[in-house]
């Protein structure tokens, strides 16, 4: 059998199992997705797993090129492994203590 392309690479379906707003981070086993949009809970929608985004960050600095994690809990990146976290990605660019973000290739 040939191969035959199902999907465009850096997506994946995802049924909601609550309500979902564009932006959120969901756990995917070990991966995250990201939403584009919003979606009601029971409804499926295609999550991007791949790409950079701009994501929410704790207090702490964040250097380049370093494992990013997110917290489930405050709903922020942070480079602190730990319980409550999942891995995000690498971060591609410094951040600063006093900066609000950061930027991160999600799941690589």
């Amino acid at each position: 059998m040939k191969a035959v392309r199902r999907k465009e690479t850096g997506t994946v379906d995802y049924t909601a199992t609550a309500d979902i707003a564009s932006g959120d981070i969901i756990k995917l086993g070990s991966r995250v997705g990201i939403s584009l949009s919003d979606v009601k809970g029971g409804e499926t929608i295609s999550l991007r797993t791949a790409g950079q985004f701009e994501v929410a960050k704790d207090t702490a600095a964040i250097g380049v090129y370093v494992a990013v994690y997110w917290d489930t809990t405050a709903k922020v990146a942070t480079a602190t492994s730990g319980t409550g976290t999942i891995p995000l990605g690498t971060s591609t660019a410094p951040a600063l203590a006093g900066d609000g973000t950061v930027l991160v290739d999600i799941n690589v």
